[in-house]
C-alpha cells in the first residue's frame, strides 16, 4: 500500500470539497462524501496509529509488545520508511521472514537513501539464513549508490570476516576512519585486525581503551580479550572474561552463544587441556572470532598446567597507552623493524630448544 492508502481518502475529500464550493449536488450528499472521506483517512492512519504505539513500547522497554504493534502496522500499511523501521525490528527480534517479505519491496524503489538502508537491513536475514554471499551483495550494492551508514560497515565487516576476506574487511575499518571511534563494534574490529594480524599488544590495547571506557553489552570483546589474554598464558584473566561474556546480551544476530563460550570456560579451566586450548586458540584466531570453537585440541599427549599463569608462554606487556592500526599505514610501504617484547620471547624460546 504505502503512501497510496490515502489515495482513496483524499480523492472523496476533494470531491465533497467540489461539491461543496460548486453546489452541483445536494448539501446532504456533500456532508455524506465528506464523512466517507474522513472515515478513509482514519482507516489509512490504522497502521501509522500503530507503528507510533509501537514505537512508545520500545522507549519503554516493552518490546514483545512493540513487536506485535509493528506487525499489525505493517499489516494494515505504512509509509515506506515506518515500513522499513517496522519491517526490520521483526527481522530482528520478531518474525523474520514477514520483516523479509516487507523489506523486499524496498529494494526496488528509487529512494537511493530509502534502498539502502532497505538493503543494509535485508542482508541481516541472508545473513542469518547462511547465504553470505547474497549478505555481500546486498550491501555492496547499498554501498554502490551512496549508503554510508554505520550498520552498512559494521554489517560489511561482520560478513567479510565470516567469509575470510580479511583485506576487504580491514578496507572497510579504513574506510570509515575515526567515525568509529566512539563505537564499540568498531574498536572491536580494530582489535580483531590486530589478532589477525599478530599484533597482539596493539589488540589488547584496543580493548582495554574499550573497557575503560565502557562495559559493552555484547559478548564479542569480552570473548577476543581472553583470546589476547590467552596468548599470553594468562588463564585467570581468560576465564574473567568468558564469565563476562556470559553476561551479555544474547539475540538473534550474536555471533557467540553461550554456549560456545561454557566450552571455552570449561578449557581453559581444565589443567589438562587449557595449555593445548590456548595453543590451538592462537592458531584459530578467525575460526574463534567467527564464532566456532578451535579445531580439535584435545591430545592423549597435552601438557598440564594447574597454575593461573602458563611458563613459558610470552610474558603479557602493558596495554597501555594510545592503540594503533598499522593497517592505516599498509599503503605507505613502510614496515616495522623494530623488535617487540613478542619478538624476544619468541626468540629467547626457540633458542632455547
Amino acid at each position: 500500500m504505502g503512501k497510496y492508502r490515502y489515495l482513496p481518502g483524499a480523492g472523496l475529500f476533494a470531491l465533497a470539497l467540489i461539491a461543496m464550493i460548486t453546489e452541483e449536488v445536494p448539501a446532504w450528499l456533500s456532508l455524506v462524501i465528506l464523512a466517507a472521506a474522513a472515515i478513509a483517512l482514519i482507516i489509512a492512519s490504522r497502521g501509522t496509529i500503530y507503528f507510533t504505539r509501537g514505537v512508545k513500547k520500545v522507549k519503554d522497554g516493552k518490546r514483545e509488545e512493540a513487536l506485535a504493534l509493528f506487525e499489525k502496522a505493517l499489516d494494515l500499511g505504512l509509509s515506506n520508511s515506518y515500513q522499513s523501521i517496522a519491517a526490520t525490528m521483526l527481522l530482528q527480534e520478531g518474525d523474520a521472514e514477514k520483516g523479509r517479505k516487507y523489506l523486499e519491496p524496498l529494494v526496488k524503489v528509487s529512494d537511493t537513501k530509502l534502498r539502502g538502508n532497505a538493503e543494509v537491513s535485508l542482508s541481516m536475514y541472508y545473513w542469518l539464513s547462511g547465504d553470505i554471499d547474497k549478505a555481500i551483495s546486498l550491501c555492496e550494492d547499498a554501498r554502490s549508490i551512496g549508503c554510508r551508514d554505520r550498520n552498512l560497515y559494521i554489517n560489511l565487516c561482520t560478513y567479510y570476516l565470516a567469509d575470510k576476506r580479511v583485506n576487504e574487511f580491514r578496507e572497510m575499518l579504513k574506510e570509515y576512519g575515526t567515525k568509529g571511534a566512539a563505537s564499540p563494534s568498531f574498536v572491536d574490529f580494530h582489535a580483531v585486525s590486530g589478532m589477525l594480524r599478530g599484533d597482539w599488544k596493539n589488540a589488547g590495547s584496543y580493548l582495554e581503551a574499550l573497557f575503560e571506557s565502557m562495559n559493552p553489552d555484547f559478548a564479542d570483546p569480552y570473548v577476543h580479550f581472553a583470546e589476547v589474554y590467552l596468548h599470553y598464558g594468562e588463564l585467570a584473566k581468560a576465564r574473567k572474561m568468558l564469565e563476562l561474556a556470559k553476561k551479555t546480551e544474547f539475540g538473534r544476530f550474536s555471533v557467540y552463544s553461550v554456549e560456545m563460550i561454557d566450552e571455552m570456560l570449561r578449557a581453559v579451566s581444565d589443567p589438562a587441556e587449557c595449555v593445548a586450548f590456548a595453543e590451538a586458540a592462537e592458531k584459530n584466531v578467525l575460526r574463534i572470532v567467527n564464532g566456532k570453537l578451535p579445531l580439535a585440541w584435545k591430545t592423549p599427549e597435552a601438557k598440564i598446567c594447574r597454575e593461573d599463569v602458563i611458563p613459558g608462554f610470552p610474558a603479557m606487556p602493558s596495554f597501555s597507552g594510545k592503540p594503533h592500526d598499522a593497517d592505516e599505514d599498509a599503503d605507505d610501504g613502510f614496515v616495522n623493524t623494530e623488535i617487540t617484547d613478542d619478538d624476544e620471547e619468541w626468540l629467547r624460546r626457540h633458542q632455547e630448544k
